[in-house]
């Protein structure tokens, strides 16, 4: 098991370095691949589900509404509500994806030392081929993530039998729960690292990449972890001036500093993350090289 903090703080440092020289632009490169899920953020207010929430607890106070009457008010509420998760699961899939790709390779090339244009955000739409693959990572990274994250069902069934049975075994039970969903939240953050293969290598299949990870990853699972946990102080540490801006009365100005520290969290994480997974290229690199194990990860 690997750990070298040194190298950590090194990458880290880089990438926010990198992230502040160019504050605004990396700013506007995270928001422009945020638009889709404001998008998504728009269609309950405007599909009126709260309103018609409303008005069923309205008509359930109120003694004289009749049962058809809720049931069918409730209904319309379900329907409605079914729409709007299923048109938020489209816009996702079909453009808040496909944008990830650019995003990584704006990251990717800001970690690197250029100076990237913010048309590379829109890279899955510079053509058919492009958006395909771009759709195609998103796609494969999700079925991956979604196959692992199941584990954590039988995990929570584990422990909710331990629960049952006295004070100690619910305390092991939920240990257990815990380093198991920290393993497993670490390991879905490897297959985000497929992006680094396919913004160097264009004819790469999304598949191919995600199935080096666990070679590129090997021995490094607890330094991932511990990477991925250095920046909870900063993500607190953001929310804290929007916080205060609310608690004195600054409602709007603390939720756009909020949203534009948190786009700052999210460059500087996502440029980190790039740079780790680049060191551990050249690392696997110079291990095969040196004829020892692995396989060269270009």
């Amino acid at each position: 098991m690997y750990y070298n903090p040194e190298a950590r703080r090194e990458i880290k440092g880089t990438a926010k370095a990198r992230v502040s020289g160019r504050f605004w632009p990396a700013m506007l490169a995270c928001a422009a691949c945020t638009l889709p899920k404001l998008l998504s953020a728009l269609i309950f207010p405007l599909a009126g589900l709260d309103a018609l929430s409303g008005q069923i607890a309205a008509m359930v106070s109120d003694a004289g509404a009749s049962m058809p009457q809720v049931e069918a008010l409730y209904n319309t509420f379900m329907a409605r509500f079914g729409l709007v998760l299923l048109l938020m699961a489209v816009i996702d899939l079909l453009l808040t994806g496909p944008l990830y790709m650019g995003l990584k390779r704006y990251l990717l090339a800001l970690y690197r030392g250029g100076q990237p244009e913010l048309s590379e955000t829109m890279y899955c739409f510079s053509g058919g081929a492009a958006y395909w693959r771009s759709f195609k990572a998103n796609l494969w990274v999700w079925l991956y993530s979604l196959l692992w994250g199941l584990l954590l069902i039988p995990g929570a069934l584990v422990m909710l039998v331990l629960s049952m049975l006295n004070i100690l075994f619910a305390l092991l039970g939920a240990a257990g729960y815990i380093f198991l969903a920290a393993w497993v939240m670490t390991k879905l953050q490897t297959f985000d690292g497929a992006y680094n293969l396919l913004c160097d290598d264009p004819g790469m299949q999304p598949r191919q990449a995600i199935r080096i990870m666990p070679e590129l990853f090997r021995g490094r699972l607890w330094e991932l972890f511990v990477f991925i946990f250095s920046f909870l102080g900063w993500i607190a540490v953001c929310g804290l001036p929007g916080y205060l801006l609310t608690y004195l009365g600054f409602g709007l100005l603390g939720t756009v500093v909020d949203f534009v520290l948190g786009l700052f969290v999210v460059a500087y994480r996502g440029a980190a993350f790039m740079g780790y997974v680049e060191a551990l290229r050249d690392f696997w690199k110079q291990e095969y090289e040196k004829g020892g194990e692995g396989t060269p990860v270009q």
